[in-house]
């Protein structure tokens, strides 16, 4: 006869941590978050410099803002999957309160609303790429073909509100990273950042210094973009042209994006050999991390 008394101990444990990994379980597990921050950062870093590699290599359109890359053939793939990796990693960020993690939560779902709803508008000059079109079109019995009717421009949209939606999640986005850059990643914890003095530890002031430079950056390339919204509205006065040239939308996005990914380079000590730390005993680490068990260092 089948013991029922032991089976029903062994089913009682079987998902039942080892007690014996304990603490240094708890420490590992911040080591791999910090080092899922990194990889987020530095995900957000190459993100511009694939998509401006990519366009110049194949001397293919380089469009005039990151969010138009969504309509080319092969980066196009890059755009999406990069926002996205980003937008799920954000998704899963907890924080250390629940504002923070909603607000983690919200620009989530901004990044990803940006990767897969499509800005309008061209974004090129080049018409030779296989693109999404929204156009009136009108038959031509000369040239035997359609072609866009009179007074309608090329413009590209997903469907009627695409565009508000995508200026929404990325105007969402933008602003958590400042948020995040200005007062949370340069929250001071005494126990960690403080000197017997009551001063900052040079390693935690030379990262509140970063996250700074790195919010600065950020609020130059958001009013950047504001500025070309208010000199170029959908029927500008002056001529867009100089601007898209020199493809300075893509610029600023990029700048910001950078300052984005480096502030969460150096969240995730990335930047360690610059700024090191003194390690934590292991053996001091609490059992229970709760709601804050992604809360990195910072």
């Amino acid at each position: 006869m089948m013991n029922l008394t032991a089976y029903d101990h062994t089913r009682s444990r079987q998902y039942h941590p080892d007690p014996a990994l304990g603490r240094r379980q708890h420490a590992d597990y911040l080591d791999s978050q910090r080092r899922m921050a990194t990889r987020v950062g530095l995900v957000a870093m190459g993100l511009p410099v694939l998509l401006a590699a990519g366009a110049l290599i194949s001397a293919a359109c380089f469009h005039d803002s990151m969010s138009h890359f969504y309509y080319a053939p092969v980066l196009g793939s890059v755009f999406v999957g990069g926002l996205i990796l980003i937008g799920a990693f954000l998704l899963a960020y907890q924080g250390e309160n629940s504002t923070e993690k909603w607000l983690a939560s919200i620009a989530g779902i901004g990044a990803i609303g940006v990767a897969v709803i499509p800005a309008n508008g061209p974004g090129c000059a080049m018409t030779e790429l296989h693109l999404r079109t929204s156009v009136i079109l009108s038959w031509d019995a000369e040239l035997m073909q359609f072609v866009p009717a009179q007074g309608t421009p090329m413009t590209f949209a997903m469907f009627q509100y695409a565009h508000m939606l995508h200026s929404l999640s990325a105007i969402g986005l933008f602003l958590f990273m400042a948020y995040y850059a200005f007062f949370v990643f340069t929250r001071v914890v005494p126990e960690r950042h403080l000197e017997k003095d009551g001063r900052l530890t040079p390693a935690k002031a030379a990262r509140n210094r970063a996250y700074r430079l790195f919010g600065v950056l950020i609020l130059i390339g958001m009013v950047g973009l504001a500025v070309r919204a208010i000199l170029f509205p959908p029927q500008p006065t002056i001529d867009p042209d100089w601007w898209n040239q020199h493809n300075l939308t893509f610029w600023l996005e990029a700048l910001a994006i950078w300052a984005f990914g480096l502030s969460w380079v150096v969240k995730g000590h990335g930047c360690a050999f610059l700024w090191p730390d003194p390690q934590p005993d292991r053996q001091m680490m609490p059992r229970r991390l709760g709601g804050a068990a992604l809360a990195l260092v910072s």
